[in-house]
């Protein structure tokens, strides 16, 4: 014979599974939420490694590499000297990208704010408007002053609310899945 007393009632049953939907309600967004931090942080070192590898090709040559929208765009940095192994690839570039832009490669993309001579070739308060630090320090450091993006969490490009062609600078306290690009302006 069993003791009716020592099973569990239904509501109990309804209690734990409804406390269990609750903690994974909580738990789910947070986990997703670390995955976009983990990629963004990715993403910034990977652009420091990046940025030293292009450093260290101006050096040499006495410029940056030559600037397209190909697949190839950084094979001066791993070709003929390998200043990286293989071109770092932006986490969050997805295949379908922009065709207008050919950027379906996923690699990080440099633009000079400088010609080799001095003139300006973009400018960065139309291109990066809502990082007025950054644009500073790019405006400084003429003529060795560049962009360095990658799309972003959302995986598009972020053009700015001009309609010029430019891109809104990331920023994670409006949130991990909001608007803009990450942009870097060096040196």
């Amino acid at each position: 014979m069993t003791d009716r007393n020592s099973a569990f009632t239904l509501i109990e049953l309804l209690i734990v599974v409804a406390i269990i939907g609750i903690l994974a309600a909580i738990a789910v967004p947070n986990f997703l939420n670390a995955q976009i931090r983990a990629k963004i942080a990715k993403t910034e070192s990977e652009m420091s490694s990046y940025v030293t590898g292009a450093e260290m090709y101006r050096m040499d040559n006495g410029d940056y590499h030559p600037h397209n929208h190909t697949p190839w765009q950084n094979k001066y940095l791993t070709t003929p000297i390998a200043y990286f192994s293989t071109p770092p690839r932006d986490v969050f570039e997805k295949e379908n990208l922009s065709d207008a832009w050919q950027l379906k490669f996923g690699e990080y993309h440099l633009e000079r704010i400088y010609y080799p001579d001095g003139t300006l070739w973009l400018d960065p308060r139309l291109r990066v408007p809502n990082n007025p630090e950054a644009v500073q320090r790019g405006l400084k450091n003429k003529p060795y002053s560049y962009e360095l993006w990658s799309v972003g969490p959302n995986g598009v490009l972020d053009f700015n609310e001009n309609g010029i062609v430019g891109f809104t600078f990331y920023m994670t306290s409006n949130g991990m899945h909001s608007y803009g690009d990450i942009v870097w302006i060096r040196p």
